[in-house]
């Protein structure tokens, strides 16, 4: 995990605050959490204001996040969430070649498994070599683990994940690449704030970038992240050769 002394700003209004979050911290604290430090905590010192939560990272995620100020402005957030022209842009590295864009639907069980619920992710290859594929990713919903769990019942586990991955596969990239964490990141969030949508996007953290600098050293993050239409996807089904 980066150092937490400071975590970076983004953006920041009096309503909204958009930041980085780095792997290995978690969002807020629950009951059977047993860590002290949380994003939350560290943006309530860092600002000096009550951050109002409308959205999570799972704890090895890296990334976009926005929060509020104020319970009005995070109402308002909720609402934008869940709006159509959001978009929630993650990069991944997934295990094998993923030869197509597609979308995987089916239902996934809540965290504390007792119902399934609806999820789709859409995924679009940008650069493979034989053995892992540079993916990135849009989610039409929030599931819990949604990514993780859907390459994973593709087969295109993400490197690093040591509770849905390969073993064999993260040992290699921590024993040459030394990464030590999920590839999963959140590198775009385009969302309206009032007077229209707002980009905002995030570079790869310096301890993913060893990985990919074999398959493609000049990968850089953009705004054309945004521009991956979901419109035109079929649906990935198992009987399809796409591995």
């Amino acid at each position: 995990m980066e150092s937490l002394d400071k975590i970076k700003i983004l953006f920041q209004n009096d309503q909204f605050v958009v930041v980085e979050k780095p792997s290995g911290l978690i969002v807020h604290p629950w009951s059977e959490c047993a860590d002290k430090v949380s994003l939350l905590h560290l943006l309530k010192e860092q600002t000096g204001k009550y951050i109002y939560p409308v959205h999570r990272l799972d704890r090895p995620v890296s990334g976009v996040m926005i929060f509020a100020f104020s319970p009005e402005a995070a109402n308002f957030l909720k609402d934008q969430w869940n709006d159509k022209n959001t978009q929630k842009v993650y990069i991944g590295l997934c295990k094998g070649v993923i030869k197509e864009a597609k979308y995987i639907s089916y239902p996934l069980f809540n965290q504390a498994r007792t119902k399934k619920q609806e999820a789709r992710t859409n995924f679009w290859p940008i650069v493979h070599d034989d053995h892992v594929t540079l993916t990135l990713f849009k989610i039409s919903t929030g599931r819990y683990h949604q990514i993780r769990r859907h390459v994973g019942a593709m087969g295109h586990q993400l490197i690093g994940d040591t509770k849905y991955g390969k073993g064999n596969y993260n040992r290699f990239y921590r024993e040459n690449y030394n990464l030590h964490r999920l590839f999963l990141h959140c590198c775009g969030l385009k969302i309206n704030l009032g007077s229209g949508p707002v980009e905002f996007l995030s570079s790869l953290p310096s301890e993913l970038i060893p990985s990919i600098k074999s398959i493609d050293p000049k990968f850089v993050i953009n705004s054309d992240v945004f521009e991956f239409d979901i419109s035109s996807l079929t649906e990935f089904s198992k009987r399809e050769n796409l591995v």
